[in-house]
């Protein structure tokens, strides 16, 4: 047996694992921007924040690309 209810209502993830990362993914992709640069300061480079990015780009399945240029991140509107 089940009941329905509001994706509002849904509560949010338990571990802080890309919670952070996957609300940039979100915001962006529901934002009007065709691309944006990452702040990746808490990052030890492009490359460690890219794979962040991308597994939460995954797991939302949602029409973003991101890549890196010169140690710098962007997310990019498919």
């Amino acid at each position: 047996m089940f009941t329905e209810i509001k994706l509002s209502d849904l509560p949010g993830r338990k571990s802080k694992f890309n919670n952070e990362v996957a609300k940039d993914v979100m915001d962006f992709f529901e934002s009007n921007m065709s691309a944006a640069e990452v702040n990746i300061t808490k990052y030890k480079n492009a490359a460690s924040a890219k794979s962040s990015y991308d597994q939460a780009i995954k797991a939302s399945n949602v029409g973003v690309a991101v890549i890196t240029r010169e140690n710098r991140l962007f997310l990019i509107r498919k």
